[in-house]
């Protein structure tokens, strides 16, 4: 249920909304602030992708992630340290 909240807050933000449309660094810059705000709010949530259809655009708080022939893979860290090494 908990989930089901973040989700529906995470669609009708507005930050993420513009960020659809708009991949602009700026944009991008504010999408990824909004997240990280849902994710230091919750100690069950370790991070957060959002991921954009109209643009492909891939936003996340805590890793840099890649979408390819339908997969999406975390190729890294916010850090530049590498999962699971």
């Amino acid at each position: 249920m908990y989930l089901e909240h973040i989700k529906s807050s995470l669609q009708s933000n507005i930050d993420l909304i513009r960020s659809r449309y708009n991949a602009s660094g700026w944009q991008s810059y504010q999408a990824r602030q909004e997240l990280q705000k849902y994710n230091s709010a919750n100690q069950m949530i370790s991070a957060i992708c959002y991921t954009s259809k109209a643009t492909g655009q891939i936003v996340s708080t805590d890793y840099v992630i890649s979408y390819q022939d339908g997969v999406f893979r975390i190729i890294g860290t916010s850090d530049g340290s590498v999962p699971g090494v």
